[in-house]
């Protein structure tokens, strides 16, 4: 097979896609959208190799490699172009090359935590300038929590302290901030999962800051939800039938959380997703529902799971509140 057989870029809007099928290798499947790009380097490899376009998008310290012989890998790199996204002389001089790498900017974009704090707080909250560096900081965030746990998610918030910014500890969770910038602007980030948080989460917006009523209620529910999530043996024979819903829901929040809907299915498999469907219906987490059913489709292959994990995490609904508010209800 030639390379433009096994893979493919294309984009539609605001989204790329790369699907790469290349011979005996697991299928790849992957989004990203422009705004998102930080960094272009082209890579000239001679003439028996197809030269390659490296692609860095903010949060993500990997690049996407998209060969120029790759189908719309062309049309891809004059877009890039078209977008100012790499300088046009520079491309000619890149393409003129027998070999070399060629980057624009020329000089490395700083991906650190501060820094993209730094790109946020120049947008207007809740504009599709603010989305990029927003997204960028919960994926670092959500790498720190994988990697370290919540020892490791604390230090990375708390890393912004030495570039300057101003901390205030919010007691609403076990991992609770908010970074002070001048009003009425509010930056909070918060950490879900009790003692050992699997959810990073950003808030940037024009308001009020953290306290409502509502607000609150909803702490009490999420930390009720993963205190008790945390203290039941999921190898137990018997659990009562609000422990069950409590162990299925987390347990469903926390793979997807980690590696979206296929790591799921591949570690519950299909009886238990649909004993956990049965719950969410339940407690009327009817987005969470829907995807979970588009998951367990039989027509479902991965690039449908890639994008039901990019609204999971985009819409995602707070499932520890429902669950506990639907207990507590049950229980008066």
């Amino acid at each position: 097979m030639t390379l433009d057989e096994w893979f493919r870029v294309s984009w539609e809007g605001d989204k790329i896609t790369l699907d790469v099928a290349a011979p005996g290798r697991d299928p790849l499947y992957a989004e990203f959208e422009w705004n998102s790009i930080s960094r272009v380097c082209f890579k000239a490899e001679g003439p028996d190799l197809s030269d390659g376009i490296y692609v860095f998008t903010m949060g993500r310290p990997e690049s996407y490699v998209i060969p120029i012989a790759a189908a719309g890998g062309a049309a891809f790199w004059d877009e890039v172009i078209r977008r100012g996204l790499f300088d046009a002389e520079l491309a000619i001089e890149a393409a003129s090359a027998a070999e070399g790498l060629f980057c624009w900017p020329r000089d490395v974009v700083d991906q650190s935590l501060p820094a993209l704090m730094g790109r946020l707080l120049t947008c207007t909250p809740g504009t599709s300038e603010a989305e990029a560096p927003q997204r960028a900081i919960e994926s670092l965030l959500m790498a720190a929590l994988r990697e370290g746990g919540r020892t490791g998610g604390e230090k990375l918030v708390e890393s912004l302290a030495d570039s300057g910014y101003v901390l205030e500890r919010l007691d609403a969770l076990p991992c609770m901030w908010r970074v002070k910038i001048p009003r009425p602007r509010v930056l909070e980030i918060w950490f879900t999962g009790g003692e050992h948080p699997v959810v990073a989460a950003l808030s940037y917006r024009e308001g009020r800051p953290w306290g409502t009523k509502a607000q609150k209620r909803a702490a009490r529910l999420q930390a009720e939800f993963y205190k008790r999530y945390q203290s039941i043996d999921p190898e137990a024979s018997a659990l009562s039938p609000h422990d069950r819903m409590v162990l299925l829901i987390g347990e469903l929040e926390a793979d997807i959380n980690n590696g979206g809907f296929g790591q799921y299915l591949d570690n519950k498999g299909e009886a238990r997703a649909r004993e956990a469907l049965g719950h969410l219906s339940t407690i009327g987490a009817k987005r969470t529902a829907r995807w979970l059913t588009a998951a367990l489709a039989p027509t479902a292959d991965p690039s449908d799971l890639e994008k039901l994990d990019q609204e999971f995490f985009e819409r995602a609904e707070d499932l520890a509140s429902l669950v506990m508010a639907h207990i507590e209800k049950s229980v008066k």
